[in-house]
C-alpha cells in the first residue's frame, strides 16, 4: 500500500508538471500573439507612416514655395527652372502619397488620407489657371487669383496633411502602448501561474504522509 501511495504521488506530479507546462504554453502563445500584433501595427503601420505623412507635407510645402517664387520671378529662365521644380515636387507628392496608401491598416487612416488627393488635385488645377498669367508678366493678375483661389485650397491641403500626421503620432503611441500592456498581463499570467504552482508543491510538502495512508486504508 505504500508503494501504491508513491506512486500514485509520482504520477500525481508528473500530470501536475505536464499541466502546468501546458497551461504556460497557452498563456505564452496568446499573449505573444497580441504583442505581435501591437508591434506589428507599430511597424507596418505607425512608424512609416508617421514618417510619410512628414515627407507629404515637406514635399507640399516645397511645391508651395516653388509656385510662389514662379510669381515673384522676372525672367524666362527663372519661371523655366521653378515649373521645372514644380512638377519635381508634384511627382513626390504622388509617389510619397503611393507609399503612404501602404501603411494604411484602419478605417480612420483611409478616411483623412482620401481627402488629401482630391484638394491637391484641385490645388494643382488652380495653379494651372495661374501659371500662364505668372509666365506672361501679368504678376498682379496671378497673384490676386493665388490669393483668392489657390490660398484657401492650400490651407484646406496642409490642416488636413496636419491631421493625417497627428493621426499618425497618437497612432502610434496607442500602439505602443498596446504591445506594452499586453507584454505585462502575460508577464502577470505566467507569474500567477507560477506562483500557484509553488505554493501547490510547499503545502504538498508539508502534507504529512499519514494523510494518504488514511486516504487509502
Amino acid at each position: 500500500m505504500r508503494s501504491m501511495t508513491i506512486a500514485r504521488k509520482l504520477v500525481l506530479g508528473f500530470g501536475a508538471v505536464v499541466a502546468l507546462s501546458a497551461l504556460l504554453g497557452v498563456i505564452a502563445l496568446v499573449r505573444l500573439k497580441s504583442v505581435s500584433d501591437a508591434l506589428t501595427a507599430v511597424v507596418i503601420d505607425s512608424l512609416p507612416g508617421t514618417y510619410s505623412a512628414g515627407r507629404l507635407a515637406v514635399f507640399a510645402e516645397e511645391e508651395r514655395a516653388a509656385m510662389l517664387a514662379h510669381l515673384a520671378s522676372s525672367g524666362t529662365g527663372q519661371r523655366d527652372h521653378f515649373e521645372v521644380e514644380i512638377a519635381a515636387q508634384n511627382t513626390n507628392f504622388v509617389n510619397e502619397g503611393k507609399s503612404y496608401e501602404t501603411t494604411i491598416t484602419t478605417a480612420a487612416d483611409r478616411e483623412i488620407y482620401s481627402r488629401i488627393s482630391p484638394t491637391h488635385q484641385n490645388f494643382m488645377r488652380i495653379w494651372a489657371k495661374i501659371e500662364p498669367l505668372s509666365r506672361a508678366g501679368k504678376g498682379t493678375m496671378a497673384l490676386a487669383m493665388w490669393q483668392s483661389e489657390a490660398v484657401p485650397i492650400f490651407h484646406e491641403w496642409q490642416k488636413t496633411l496636419e491631421e493625417l500626421a497627428k493621426f499618425n503620432k497618437l497612432n502610434g503611441e496607442a500602439n505602443g502602448l498596446a504591445a506594452t500592456a499586453a507584454a505585462a498581463r502575460g508577464l502577470y499570467w505566467i507569474l500567477t501561474v507560477l506562483i500557484s504552482a509553488l505554493l501547490s508543491i510547499f503545502q504538498s510538502k508539508d502534507d504529512p504522509e499519514g494523510r494518504f495512508h488514511s486516504n487509502t486504508r
